[in-house]
């Protein structure tokens, strides 16, 4: 854990030092709504659940409208469904994620961005509560989890002075399980509507 934020710190201030050069340099922090699921094999037929996010950034223009935006968060993602026995199952998975996302200003005001990012694994919390009304929890077993998982991430930004809004959809591209088992192959999907701050 502590070279995973040694390495995003080191990426954001990396793109701060290189901003200090622009003339639009940017530091800033964010937070937001997560709405997560599962997508995979096989078919989940998953709900989506609520979790946040919240993280530092850095923006670095290199071109007119162009620019590079790494930032280090801590995501909250999972899903929720109901098992054949009608119990229902509610996983919450926490990562640190890396985005580096390449950034256009289609106006002044509004912008779109996309690229890769690596999400790291924290820990997770399954809880189920079965038909008869009781509840088991499962948290801290976490060997069976990919410890990194690449993904792509999208989205759209509208800015209000130094607030701006963010939306966007992230996807990994790898199984969340380490392993396999029973032919599982599920990913991290998730929307985010958040807001962010940039100091200038």
């Amino acid at each position: 854990m502590k070279k995973i934020m040694i390495l995003g710190a080191g990426l954001l201030f990396a793109g701060f030092a290189q901003a200090q050069t622009s003339t639009s340099p940017t530091l800033g922090v964010k937070g937001g709504l997560n709405i997560a699921k599962f997508s995979g094999s096989p078919d989940p037929n998953s709900d989506f659940t609520a979790g946040f996010s919240a993280g530092l950034f850095s923006n670095i223009p290199v071109a007119s409208g162009f620019s590079f935006e790494p930032s280090v968060e801590f995501s909250q993602k999972g899903s929720q469904f109901t098992t054949f026995g009608n119990a229902e199952v509610k996983t919450k998975i926490s990562y640190i994620d890396l985005p580096l996302m390449a950034k256009y200003n289609v106006t002044p005001a509004f912008g779109i961005y996309a690229g890769p990012q690596v999400a790291f694994f924290v820990d997770q919390e399954t809880k189920i509560v079965n038909a008869n009304g009781s509840t088991t929890t499962f948290e801290g077993d976490n060997s069976n989890y990919s410890k990194s998982l690449a993904g792509a991430k999208a989205g759209l930004s509208y800015n209000f002075g130094s607030v701006l809004f963010n939306a966007s959809y992230a996807a990994d591209l790898q199984n969340l399980y380490k392993e396999n088992t029973n032919n599982r192959d599920l990913k991290n999907q998730v929307i985010n509507l958040g807001l962010a701050y940039s100091f200038k």
